[in-house]
């Protein structure tokens, strides 16, 4: 079972030195917001862990969740960041096995938490700030990135549709032709009335009536 005692295995060794450093990288890279959710979120990760040390559900994390998806994992820092720290990618999640070092982690995180400067806001909520050149052009990918996606989803949409709309014509055309061939077995080599077993020969005047009235 994963300790939970947080003892100090990474000291100042080249670990902490790589933990510190990729956080740096984070912060580098992106606008001061998204780095502070990607720590944000990493640090809610140690300190679920810290408080409830039994519960597997807060060592595994689904890669394909929308948050952290989003916040951490599509951030290859970020990312970086928890493979160093001991998570291990399992199929489409990561897990956590132990959390020996989780206290240093969760003092490296919030030390870095700590010097990323928050974005003062009006009283409305919008930003007094202007954005740096380096975070116009990363807002700018990622609203391209996102258009991509949505118009990627949408082809994926109506192909979908346009299989099941083509499955349909098949099953139509095939019950179509088969009932075609129904009528052509049963109904083609009927034309005279003794392949039906009529002798004309031998009906009455009543009958023969009848039959050209069928016809």
């Amino acid at each position: 079972m994963a300790s939970s005692s947080g003892g100090n295995r990474l000291g100042e060794g080249e670990r902490e030195h790589d933990l510190i450093q990729t956080l740096d990288d984070l912060c580098k890279e992106y606008d001061h917001e998204t780095a502070r959710q990607a720590v944000e979120t990493m640090l809610r990760l140690a300190n679920n862990i810290i408080k409830s040390p039994e519960e597997e559900k807060f060592r595994r994390v689904k890669t394909e969740s929308k948050a952290f998806s989003s916040k951490v994992w599509n951030l290859p820092e970020a990312q970086q960041f928890l493979l160093i720290w001991g998570w291990t990618l399992v199929e489409n999640s990561v897990f956590l096995s132990s959390d020996e070092d989780i206290q240093l982690v969760k003092q490296i995180l919030l030390k870095k938490l700590n010097v990323i400067p928050s974005r003062p806001h009006t009283a409305e909520g919008s930003s007094t700030q202007p954005l740096t050149e380096r975070e116009k052009k990363w807002q700018e990918e990622r609203r391209r990135q996102l258009e991509k996606k949505k118009v990627e989803e949408a082809e994926k949409a109506r192909i979908r549709a346009q299989i099941q709309a083509d499955r349909k014509d098949i099953r139509t055309r095939e019950m179509r032709d088969s009932k075609a061939r129904q009528l052509s077995k049963f109904g083609g080599k009927l034309t005279k009335f003794e392949d039906i077993g009529v002798d004309l020969n031998k009906v009455t005047e009543d009958q023969s009536f009848i039959f050209l009235l069928l016809l």
